[in-house]
C-alpha cells in the first residue's frame, strides 16, 4: 500500500493519500494504542495491511477481527489457506487464537457471529455466545 500511495495515479493515492496529506487520517503500520481500552493490532495475511481491533473493558476483551477469519470453521482448520499471503495469515491467526484463549476473549468477525474460542479434545472450537 505504501508503494501505491507514492503513485499519484493510483486509487490509494487519490483516496487515502489525500486524507493523509490533509491530516485527516494516520497510517498505522503495526499497532497503535488509541486509548486505555482500544488498540489497533496488525494482522497481515488477508491483505498486507489488515488490522484487527482489541477492545478491553471491565476485565473483558473483544477482538473485532475483520476478515482474519471469514467463518468459524477456519478456526478448526488452520491449514485452510486464505488471503494474499497464506503464511502471514496463518501466523496472524495463531497469534490471535493464543491471545483470545489466554484472555477468554470474545471474537467478532466480519462474516460470523459473536463467539468465544474454547479448547476441545480435537483442538480449538468457536462457540457462539
Amino acid at each position: 500500500m505504501q508503494k501505491a500511495l507514492l503513485d499519484p495515479n493510483s486509487d490509494e493515492s487519490k483516496t487515502i493519500g489525500v486524507l493523509l496529506k490533509r491530516g485527516r487520517a494516520d497510517l498505522v503500520l503495526d499497532r497503535r494504542q488509541l486509548s486505555s481500552e482500544l488498540e489497533i493490532l496488525a494482522a497481515p495475511g488477508e491483505t498486507p495491511g489488515h488490522k484487527i481491533l482489541k477492545l478491553s473493558s471491565k476485565g473483558q476483551v473483544l477482538y473485532i477481527v475483520g476478515d482474519l477469519f471469514h467463518n468459524p470453521l477456519e478456526l478448526e482448520h488452520l491449514n485452510w489457506k486464505s488471503g494474499e499471503d497464506p503464511q502471514a495469515n496463518l501466523t496472524s491467526k495463531e497469534k490471535l487464537i493464543g491471545s483470545a484463549l489466554e484472555e477468554d476473549a470474545l471474537i467478532l468477525a466480519a462474516h460470523a457471529k459473536l463467539g468465544k474460542l474454547i479448547r476441545s479434545i480435537s483442538g480449538v472450537k468457536f462457540q457462539l455466545v
